[in-house]
């Protein structure tokens, strides 16, 4: 088993973060975001979230860096960031250990195509020792 520590100076930037996934609708709007980007009628329509609250939760997504946002003509499209698929492979990771698949709970998905090296982990402010 390889142990993940965290250097204390990016605890206050993860915290925010963890914070973002802690809500159950932020985080089944980023497990439906782990194959593709999403316009916002769709995560509307597929999520039963209204509008002005799913636009709140997609907003403090994008401020902690989790997604990002494309304007294409009258619609706006939602995808993972970089740190955000790091942090949806290190969930699946921690999910495949603990129960032995990397299926989403809340929806079917495939996983992310992230390489899990160490720099990618350093990135998102976690360190591998073994």
């Amino acid at each position: 088993m390889t142990h993940i520590t965290a250097p204390i100076d990016s605890i206050g930037y993860m915290v925010p973060l963890m914070r973002s996934l802690a809500n159950e609708t932020r985080l089944t709007i980023f497990l439906y975001l782990l194959n593709d980007e999403k316009m916002v009628s769709a995560l509307e329509s597929e999520l039963g979230v209204k509008q002005p609250n799913l636009s709140q939760h997609l907003r403090e997504m994008r401020e902690v860096g989790l997604i990002s946002a494309r304007k294409q003509a009258k619609s706006v499209f939602y995808s993972l960031t970089t740190i955000g698929r790091i942090y949806a492979a290190a969930l699946l990771d921690i999910q495949s250990e603990r129960y032995g698949t990397t299926q989403a709970p809340i929806i079917q998905h495939q996983e992310p195509e992230v390489e899990k090296s160490q720099s990618s982990m350093q990135a998102a402010g976690f360190a591998r020792m073994k």
